[in-house]
């Protein structure tokens, strides 16, 4: 966005000095050719010839020098972010020295990119000025002789001088303005890849078939019929299917539970994802309500409009719901943070104030207000209480289970107390991603 925004301002910028420079060019183009039609066509061929050669040896590799220097400084600044949300595991490995000899290497090398593209910009500088210097006699150096063999006027003289000068000058405006113009070419660029940085690219070649997700059937509020899910592997180009070949079939009435579990990396989450809308490579059909709610193993608190701080109400809220003061409090004593609920306008940043198990319990609490006015809620818990204690995930579930109780809870988690429960268990095993 930033990107896209500077490049109108800049192009609006120089589009505003056009017209000036086109009727200058125009018009004493043909006061020129009027005085000398030598002297006109040798100086537009110097004019035009700097002009290409800027454009061919220095244009295009400037804008190589600076896309590469974007690459640099963006990678930094990732680093630098990435560093600051996990400054405490940093600490706790004590890799303090590391991670600064790490982002001193990339310092290092960000002004390795600036340095290349000064000089090279400096160098260009000098060429133009040279290039710039030559023009300006030019004129006199053709005129001159002209005018000591009588062969034209004084005035003629001093009418090719001026007019050259400001042709010279509105010709020169490419060249003159190249940085800007490789500035302009380097982020349109970016931006051209971003663009092309389609979900196809990414996404598995071999799964070319989408899966369907349709009405509900009958009572049931979820129904995978053959679902086979393709995942792309870490090169973002071989896939890896789940599930066995005659696919996934799975059914889960009103006042259902099913749990999905399994080791890491089987595919758990991958199958709530796609039963939830986000994922749909594969094939098969998912018949599914349309009251979803998905809570994330990562909690996900939001930043105010207008800082990081936001007040206890707005998080229990968000994202667009509407419920009382009151039923805001029973939530939070419900998940054990009735500490929270003597002041919901406080302002906060929650995100940092609160534990992990403690923001589990926040948005968990907020899944409770969702609820309220749901109708046959479909329920999906990816690891929603992994950071709670055993204790406190019964109290959480059982609050779930009474709320959605003319729905349906599917949820993921490794712990066996997770089957107390859930009617229905699914077990993904291996690395195929069996179904058993």
């Amino acid at each position: 966005t930033n990107d896209a925004q500077s490049i109108v301002e800049d192009v609006t910028n120089l589009a505003k000095m056009l017209p000036e420079h086109a009727t200058n060019v125009v018009g004493l183009t043909g006061v020129m050719w009027k005085t000398s039609r030598v002297a006109c066509a040798l100086l537009w061929s110097y004019v035009v010839g700097i002009t290409l050669t800027t454009r061919r040896y220095f244009e295009r590799r400037t804008a190589r020098l600076e896309v590469a220097m974007q690459d640099v400084e963006a990678h930094l600044r990732f680093a630098l972010l990435h560093v600051q949300d996990c400054a405490e595991s940093i600490a706790f490995y004590g890799a303090a020295r590391v991670e600064e000899a790490r982002l001193s290497a990339m310092v290092c090398q960000l002004a390795s990119s600036w340095d290349r593209l000064l000089t090279y910009t400096s160098l260009f500088g000098s060429v133009e000025r040279t290039f710039s210097w030559v023009a300006s006699i030019l004129p006199s150096m053709i005129m001159a002789p002209l005018f000591w063999r009588g062969s034209a006027r004084f005035a003629d003289y001093s009418q090719m001088v001026n007019g050259f000068r400001k042709v010279k000058d509105a010709l020169f405006f490419l060249a003159d303005n190249f940085d800007k113009l490789s500035s302009i070419r380097a982020r349109i660029e970016r931006v051209k890849e971003l663009q092309d940085f389609d979900s196809s690219k990414t996404r598995p070649r071999e799964a070319p078939n989408k899966i369907l997700v349709c009405e509900p059937l009958d009572d049931n509020l979820l129904v995978l019929r053959g679902v086979r899910i393709a995942v792309p592997e870490s090169a973002g180009r071989s896939v890896r299917w789940l599930g066995r070949s005659e696919g996934i079939s799975v059914s889960v009435a009103r006042e259902g539970t099913l749990l999905i579990q399994g080791e890491s990396g089987v595919g758990k989450s991958s199958l709530l994802r796609t039963i939830a809308g986000l994922w749909d490579d594969g094939v098969g059909s998912i018949h599914r309500g349309r009251e979803t709610y998905f809570l994330p193993q990562r909690p996900y608190i939001p930043a105010g409009s207008q800082g990081v701080a936001t007040s206890l109400r707005e998080q229990l809220l968000y994202p667009d719901v509407q419920a009382e003061d009151a039923e805001l409090q029973e939530a939070l004593a419900v998940v054990q943070l009735r500490h929270l609920a003597a002041d919901l306008g406080r302002l906060c940043d929650w995100a940092t104030t609160l534990s992990g198990g403690e923001q589990q319990r926040l948005v968990f609490a907020r899944l409770l207000v969702q609820l309220l006015n749901a109708q046959a809620p479909l329920v999906l818990l990816d690891e929603a209480t992994s950071a709670c204690s055993e204790q406190v995930e019964v109290q959480l579930y059982e609050a779930l289970l009474k709320r959605a109780s003319n729905g349906a809870v599917i949820s993921v988690g490794h712990r066996s107390s997770l089957r107390r429960f859930h009617a229905e268990v699914i077990t993904m095993v291996d690395d195929t991603g069996d179904l058993f």
